[in-house]
């Protein structure tokens, strides 16, 4: 059962009987927004389950991991797969729509590297999605 659904960033009562489910994306400001929910005592929601967009760096993890409240109350630590936009029920993109011309293009060869690499991460995020 969904009670409510809040923007992290905006005052929000305490919920000291439900348990948090949080879509987040990576970034400095998310995470102290998250950790201020965990900080307080008594905390804001019994538990939480957090789920992030694509690109959790190490340093972030960390410093989630370092809290000592917020890992007391956490159940659910996951990151989240949404590199493609499906189109059709066979066709999907990925967020790099300009992929061909960086492949065929000799005065992009600096960048093929990386586009291989978030091509490859798309097409593991598909399986994934799809079982």
């Amino acid at each position: 059962m969904i009670l409510a659904i809040e923007r992290l960033d905006q005052k929000r009562n305490n919920q000291f009987s439900i348990e948090a489910v949080y879509l987040l994306e990576t970034t400095k400001y998310t995470i102290n927004c998250l950790l201020t929910d965990f900080t307080n005592i008594p905390t804001r929601y019994k538990a939480a389950h957090i789920f992030f967009l694509p690109g959790l760096t190490t340093e972030l993890s960390n410093k989630l991991k370092a809290n000592i409240h917020f890992q007391k109350n956490l159940r659910t630590f996951q990151e989240f797969y949404l590199n493609i936009h499906p189109k059709e029920s066979n066709l999907f993109v990925t967020k790099n729509p300009n992929s061909l011309q960086v492949f065929y293009n000799s005065s992009c060869h600096d960048l093929v590297t990386k586009t291989i690499i978030h091509t490859a991460r798309a097409l593991v995020d598909l399986c994934v999605i799809t079982g």
